[in-house]
């Protein structure tokens, strides 16, 4: 099965820690407070779950965890969440449904080549609802030789251990603005290495854009 990481879940945590120290809990941590009260949540691929123990207190947040490693899961099942409900599911992305005002895809979209990443993209977009927000938090392209060597080695070694579909980093930031997002938030960490975003559908965003143009008119002729 690719991108299953079942035989790196006892170690995932140190060994991003050993590599990265707390820069990719930072980048998770950035748009956190974006979530509002009683949203229901999808977070995609959250691994050994931390980030159910950065979410808001006492928010009333619905949050279905989709994860497709069961040893992730049961890592992340000892996580103290603070979302109102946490739903722990067991599958693949392109075979989860439902409707969520936010989605989560925290170094997650990484683990695709570009063919299946856009069909990745597109599927969720099918998952937010009209006012639905994106948070994603993942790696970007660099130029710096230290960071180019270190995504090769990073792809090399979860090739071996998890089967993983990519092999090279892609300019995942980029393919989530040529589809159907507009970036409402962004941030870069780690001399660029590191980004984290948010993201709403282009046409939402185009509407409301509109909408304040057409209210403003009206205020004017009126």
């Amino acid at each position: 099965m690719k991108n299953n990481f079942d035989k790196v879940a006892k170690v995932y945590d140190a060994l991003a820690a050993l590599v990265f120290g707390d820069k990719l809990d930072k980048a998770q941590q950035t748009f956190v407070n974006k979530l509002k009260c009683n949203e229901k949540i999808l977070i995609i691929g959250g691994g050994t779950g931390k980030i159910l123990e950065w979410l808001p207190q006492d928010a009333g947040l619905m949050v279905d965890y989709l994860e497709l490693s069961s040893q992730m899961i049961e890592k992340a099942r000892k996580r103290r969440s603070k979302a109102l409900e946490t739903n722990f599911i067991q599958d693949d992305i392109m075979m989860h449904e439902g409707k969520y005002d936010v989605i989560i895809a925290n170094f997650f979209l990484d683990c695709f080549n570009e063919e299946q990443l856009v069909r990745v993209i597109e599927k969720i977009e099918s998952l937010m609802k009209v006012k639905g927000k994106l948070i994603v938090a993942d790696f970007s392209l660099s130029t710096g030789q230290r960071d180019q060597l270190l995504n090769k080695l990073m792809h090399r070694f979860f090739k071996l251990v998890a089967n993983l579909e990519s092999d090279h980093l892609k300019d995942i930031r980029g393919i989530i603005l040529q589809s159907e997002f507009i970036e409402t938030h962004y941030r870069d960490f780690d001399r660029g290495q590191l980004f984290s975003g948010v993201y709403c559908k282009r046409l939402t965003q185009l509407a409301y854009e509109l909408f304040a143009v057409s209210v403003a008119v009206l205020s004017l002729i009126m």
